[in-house]
């Protein structure tokens, strides 16, 4: 089986909004907003942070799927970071798979269609 993939480097970057946040936040125990933000981008489901240097309760949350709506111009003293995943890269594979496939298959005996598709699979992953 051949399992096809996005990889490729990740450079996260962020959006601030100053006085807004957004609503149902999840709790996170970060103490700065550097870690914070690093949290969020370990969190596959995260899409930002709000910073709140005043809540007792905790300072960093993040929103995603479970969140409510933003809230602008009400929330003084909280900034919301909106995460941009800016992901590059090409699709590829299962490269022990896809290598394997194509080291050992005897190309000269398989019939023309497969031999296509695993030249177009070798082609579009760039070995």
């Amino acid at each position: 089986m051949i399992i096809l993939a996005r990889i490729g480097i990740c450079t996260p970057s962020w959006t601030e909004e100053q006085n807004t946040n957004v609503l149902n936040g999840q709790l996170n125990q970060a103490d700065s907003v550097d870690a914070c933000q690093s949290a969020c981008i370990s969190n596959a489901s995260c899409t930002g942070v709000d910073w709140n240097p005043n809540n007792v309760v905790g300072k960093c949350w993040f929103s995603g799927p479970w969140s409510g709506v933003k809230v602008r111009d009400v929330a003084q003293g909280i900034t919301h970071y909106n995460l941009n995943r800016n992901c590059t890269g090409k699709f590829s594979a299962n490269v022990v798979n896809i290598l394997s496939l194509i080291g050992t298959l005897n190309l000269t005996k398989m019939h023309t269609h497969c031999y296509c598709y695993v030249r177009h699979l070798h082609h579009f992953l760039q070995f």
